[in-house]
């Protein structure tokens, strides 16, 4: 009965014990990449590795990286469509934090503007105060000095509102604005309507940022979901099925063990 016993050893070639002087015979299969050298009872599988170890050692390093392909050697085709696509998939979120940049300003210009809407509603109630009844000249007086400080931030705002360094809403003075006519002391009535006219314009300004910035949002969306999906078509091109990578690990180290050298002892 024979017992074979394997060992995994490393052996340079075959013409090391060939050139040893003992008596033995060199077998090479038609077509095979190995060697049989077989010396007394002992016999020795010698491989002509170098496409082996390659095979092998490619194996490992996907399994390391979780990558198909890790150089150009790899899949050349695969990795021009995938260097493409990583480029796009680059500029989309380039793209896109651009696009999240101007929707924040837009944010900021709205909330600028509607800080001033607050301002003149604050200057409608004092207008509206002013034309009481029983208000004389020298309590609309007082008044006005409370409308002039809030004209005063109006103006303001229009000047230091800024949004890295860029101005927001330099339009937007008492002037501009018809607001540098008011006077509650003589004509509250009028101060009213002046007002009103600022604050529907502001409504359409806040209103158009508002838009710009849900167009943005919704830009940003669609880009998501383009990225996602180009995303998915990169990885199925480059990464790794482990599960496969593990099976194909398996099958290289099989082969390793045979190319390298396999001492088999019968008795």
């Amino acid at each position: 009965m024979k017992r074979f016993i394997i060992f995994f050893i490393f052996l340079f070639s075959a013409s090391v014990y060939l050139n040893a002087g003992n008596s033995g015979s060199l077998f090479v299969p038609d077509g095979a990449d190995f060697f049989i050298y077989n010396r007394g009872t002992d016999s020795f599988i010698v491989n002509r590795a170098r496409i082996g170890e390659r095979e092998f050692n490619t194996v490992i390093n996907r399994l390391a990286s979780a990558k198909r392909i890790n150089s150009a050697g790899d899949d050349p085709a695969g990795l021009a469509v995938a260097e493409k696509m990583d480029s796009m998939l680059e500029q989309i979120k380039r793209e896109s934090m651009n696009d999240a940049d101007m929707r924040n300003l837009y944010n900021f210009i709205e909330s600028s503007i509607a800080s001033d809407q607050d301002i003149i509603k604050r200057i409608r109630e004092l207008a509206l105060r002013a034309t009481g009844g029983i208000l004389g000249p020298e309590d609309r007086e007082l008044i006005q000095v409370e409308v002039d400080q809030m004209l005063a931030q109006i103006n303001m705002n229009a000047r230091f509102s800024q949004f890295n360094t860029l101005p927001v809403i330099p339009d937007l003075t008492t002037e501009k604005l018809g607001l540098d006519k008011i006077n509650v002391v003589r004509d509250p009535g009028g101060a009213v309507g002046l007002c009103d006219v600022a604050l529907r314009a502001l409504t359409f300004k806040r209103v158009m940022q508002g838009v710009r910035a849900n167009v943005l949002t919704l830009r940003i969306e669609g880009r998501s979901y383009y990225y996602l999906n180009l995303q998915a078509a990169s990885a199925r091109i480059t990464d790794l099925d482990m599960a496969e990578g593990i099976m194909e690990l398996s099958r290289q180290g099989v082969l390793v063990k045979t190319r390298y050298g396999v001492l088999m002892r019968g008795r």
